[in-house]
This record gives structure tokens, sequence and C-alpha cells, in this order.
């Protein structure tokens, strides 16, 4: 908030290993950070529809209002070899729970007590590899209803541009592109948060050689380096604890108008 941040995205689970919940993280955030908006991405393939309702009608009641419909697949590798998926709905039939919330009613119909006022987005990719299936999904999803939506790390905006137009995307729906070349082409101050210092320089050298950026307008803020430029790669690690240790974040430079990525 100190840096006039409007959201914070709250992404799914990437492991399978023991973590906090993104629905329990996202009403934290909402609760401690009253002026910053904290997307929920929600995502179907671990929670049967039962278990959606009730996670996002109690996000509801602390604030929540943005949620990133995902489908996902289960982290199948690492401690939990097992893990498997259920997938009652799809990120369509989510979007479409979602606006029976919003109007009042519960996936079977059954009234609620009060209507719920969500904000509902979904991804879109111009990186897929099925460019027609992402069309089709995309258009799926804007009948089912969809406010706004999201894209991954962008490499290149013609591409999106191409997508959108195919996918016959209105002018009235929002579109929140996040990623290398909306860096590039935005000119303004960036700030980029990465899980490690290995992914912050896995930034940096994807930024100078996929856009046209130069090595002096790109800085790495970690615990090795603590350059701020025009567009910074922190290194911000979660506090974590494994035994006897713990790890903490390394913090992010405070005076910059961050946007982040």
């Amino acid at each position: 908030e100190e840096a006039n941040c409007d959201a914070v995205l709250i992404a799914a689970p990437s492991s399978a290993r023991a973590q906090v919940s993104p629905t329990s993280l996202a009403v934290l955030v909402q609760q401690r950070l009253q002026r910053t908006e904290a997307m929920l991405t929600v995502a179907t393939w671990e929670k049967s529809v039962m278990s959606l309702q009730a996670d996002l009608l109690g996000a509801h009641a602390f604030g929540v209002r943005h949620v990133v419909c995902r489908t996902g697949t289960p982290p199948l590798l690492g401690d939990y070899p097992n893990t498997g998926g259920i997938w009652d709905v799809d990120s369509t039939g989510l979007i479409e729970l979602l606006q029976g919330l919003n109007r009042g009613h519960d996936r079977h119909g059954i009234p609620l007590a009060n209507p719920t006022s969500f904000i509902i987005g979904a991804r879109i990719n111009p990186s897929a590899d099925d460019l027609p299936r992402e069309i089709a999904d995309a258009q799926r999803k804007l009948e089912a209803g969809v406010h706004f939506l999201i894209t991954p790390p962008v490499y290149d905006l013609e591409a999106l541009d191409w997508l959108l137009d195919a996918a016959r995307v209105p002018d009235a729906i929002p579109v929140f592109s996040g990623g290398m070349a909306a860096i590039a082409a935005l000119q303004t101050a960036t700030l980029i948060l990465c899980p490690s210092t290995v992914a912050a320089r896995q930034w940096i050298h994807e930024l100078l050689d996929k856009t046209t950026l130069t090595e002096d307008q790109i800085g790495e803020y970690s615990g090795l380096e603590k350059q701020v430029r025009p567009v910074t790669i922190s290194a911000c690690r979660p506090i974590s604890r494994a035994g006897a240790t713990t790890s903490r974040s390394v913090p992010a430079p405070k005076t910059m108008r961050a946007a982040v990525a």
C-alpha cells in the first residue's frame, strides 16, 4: 500500500506440500490491506462444488471480491506423488457458479440469504500451444459471464491483440496483461517479485533476451545485489520453517511506485 499497489494476485497452489490455502491468504491480505484488492485465484481441480461454494462464501464474508477462475492440474511430483483431482467443474463452470451466487442462489438453485458481489476473472493465454482451443475457451468464458481477463507473462503484445480479436473479446472487458512485453512498452517503474534469486536472474535473462530493455534499465534487488532501476527484480522469499531453520524475506525497496507482474 505504501508503494501505491492497487491489487495483489493470490496464485493457486503450485506444489502438493502443506501450505496456507489461497483463500485463507486472500482473506488475510484483504483484512490487513484496506486499500488494496486481494485477487483470489481458485483452481477447481482440487475441490468439490460443495467445498468451492463454502470457501467462496466464506471469502466473500471477509471482504474478498475479485476471483480468478482456473481449472488447473494437480501437482503430481514431490513429496505427495499420489495427489489426484476432483474436477466437479472446470473454470467455465466456476464462472457460472459465481454468477449464480451473485444472483442469490447456489449451484443447485437453492436461494442464499444474500446475493454475493464477486468480480469474476479468468485466464487467457496468447502463448497457448493450441490457439483454436484457447479461442474457444475464451469465448465460453465470455458467454458464462466473466468480468475481466488476465494473462500469464506476455512476450508479444501483437499476439495478445490477435487473440483478443479472434476471441471477439468486447472492449468493455478489461484485460490485465502481465509480463515482459507490457513492461517494455509501458516505460514505467516496475517491481517484479520472485521467490528466489535464481528466479530473479531468470527474469533478468528473459527480459534482456525478449524485450528492448537494456542492462542499465534492469536492477536486481536480493541478498547479493541492491540495485533499484526502472525495472527492479526482487528476490522475496516467504517466511518458511523447516526443522529449526527459518528463511526470511528479502525486503523490496519501499521508495518505488510498484507495478507487480
